[in-house]
């Protein structure tokens, strides 16, 4: 196999491969890690609605529509927000230059670690109806 940037790449059965070094595979499990700890959060503190699994959401959407419109608009702002994360992320990929990867990864920390207001107005709301 050739090795490039830290990955090996080779034909086995005839189907391209390509294996990551041990700093890249870490890398993706530490973040694996941290998304699932972000959904499983999200899930627990939004009562069983999801921060990343939109076809879910969708789904309880539909289902609001429906029957009880009175988490719709719960499910559609979260449904937005992630449409909206993938537009931000997209746009800061794009205007990033040759560091993209590395400046898409720090604002995703950064807005991770972002100070929130303390059960927010979304939360009460939320919580009470």
């Amino acid at each position: 196999c050739s090795t490039t940037a830290g990955r090996c790449v080779g034909l086995e059965a005839g189907v391209r491969v390509t294996r990551h070094s041990l700093r890249i595979q870490s890398l993706a499990v530490g973040l694996s890690a941290l998304a699932g700890y972000v959904d499983a959060s999200g899930f627990i503190a939004l009562h069983g609605y999801f921060v990343s699994f939109m076809s879910g959401n969708s789904t309880r959407l539909a289902v609001g529509l429906a029957d009880d419109w009175s988490q719709v608009s719960l499910v559609a702002g979260l449904i937005g927000t992630f449409v909206a994360g993938v537009v931000v992320g997209s746009l800061t990929r794009h205007f990033a230059g040759t560091r993209r990867s590395v400046i898409v990864l720090a604002l995703v920390a950064v807005l991770l670690g972002a100070p929130r207001t303390p059960r927010s107005n979304v939360m009460a709301r939320f919580r009470s109806g």
